[in-house]
């Protein structure tokens, strides 16, 4: 049952980079194709000499990676207060954090008007120092708009040294067939009388548990798998697994089976830090946080142990590294409000 565990986990991070179904009508261009994730509100082309990158979990391709060729979309949700305030003011928030976190970081020019296809975005372009080397510079050009409640940035990438008319043909190519589409996952909202406020349930109504998500997040109701994502690329997600533990163990004694099976299975597997202690459903409870690589991509996961009726069941939150700390303040409510039937 242990490495049944396993399979789910590792199903879960493979689950990220699947084809989309955005393609309506089929009408891809010639000499390109779609490197798009599974519910993206866009459409990515990218010639065919480019080599697909959707096994970092983002939707994106490149053309060589020493010479920084590449070039990615992606989606995040906005308030409503965001979005009220414009692009241009998402956009210079975005220009603020970048010069104070990326070495060597340069604004190339003013922040313009751009169309790509129906649609009006603000056009961004930087350099920057790749790694912190200043003999590796990188440009990068992107693409900001609002769609519906979210904001969809098209990324273009090249190394400074490497810029020509032959790359800039390409760069045109893919920002001139890139196009916003509605969004196809299945997105369930379902509430019951314990409900929280501005949260629904993202587990099946038979289970012995209720997982409760906030409202953001996209939720589809398997009997099977509680599977919940935050509505971003890279979807940061939230899953719930029940087993039966082949010996009689406490949640220690669970997650140290299951930490035999990472270290044989898991690409990258690192155990960070003491598990911390909490209450979960009524019920003792241990939150341990590790890393592991999937393709090129690290990811982190805190995965929260627990025990009940002789049943171990385990609450995962798993995000790409870099996105892990924007989405802890919901994963506390999630397991603040996990409870049993």
């Amino acid at each position: 049952m242990i490495k049944r565990a396993i399979a789910i986990f590792l199903c879960v991070i493979i689950l990220l980079p699947t084809l989309a179904a955005c393609d309506k009508n089929g009408d891809i261009p010639d000499g390109m194709y779609s490197v798009t994730l599974e519910g993206e509100p866009f459409i990515l082309y990218v010639p065919e000499q480019w080599s697909d990158n959707r096994d970092s979990g983002i939707s994106s391709a490149y053309y060589s990676i020493d010479k920084h060729i590449h070039a990615g979309a992606r989606y995040f949700y906005c308030d409503e207060e965001t979005r009220e305030a414009g692009v241009l003011a998402y956009v210079e928030m975005v220009e603020a954090r970048n010069s104070e976190i990326l070495s060597g970081y340069k604004k190339s020019a003013e922040i313009s008007d751009a169309s790509l296809g129906d649609a009006d975005y603000k056009k961004y372009e930087y350099t920057y120092n790749y790694n912190g080397n200043s003999d590796d510079n990188v440009t990068v050009t992107q693409y900001y708009t609002f769609y519906g409640e979210d904001v969809i940035v098209l990324s273009l990438y090249i190394g400074t040294e490497h810029i020509s008319e032959l790359h800039n043909e390409s760069f045109d190519k893919i920002k001139n067939n890139f196009k916003l589409c509605e969004k196809n996952a299945v997105n369930d909202d379902v509430t019951d009388k314990s409900t929280p406020d501005n949260m629904k349930n993202a587990s099946d109504k038979d289970l012995q548990y209720a997982c409760y998500v906030p409202k953001e997040w996209v939720t589809s109701l398997n009997d099977k798998l509680t599977y919940a994502y935050y509505p971003e690329s890279g979807k940061p997600n939230v899953t719930v697994t029940c087993v039966s533990p082949d010996n009689d163990v406490d949640a220690k004694g669970y997650f140290d089976l299951c930490e035999m099976e990472y270290k044989k299975s898991v690409a990258g597997y690192e155990l960070l830090g003491d598990p911390t202690e909490r209450n979960v459903g009524g019920r003792n409870a241990l939150s341990y946080e590790y890393k592991a690589v999937y393709g090129e991509t690290e990811y982190k996961i805190m995965q929260t142990v627990l025990i009940y009726n002789s049943l171990a069941y385990s609450i995962t939150y798993t995000a790409r590294a870099d996105a892990y700390d924007a989405h802890l303040e919901d994963v506390e409510a999630i397991l603040n409000n996990f409870r049993f039937r």
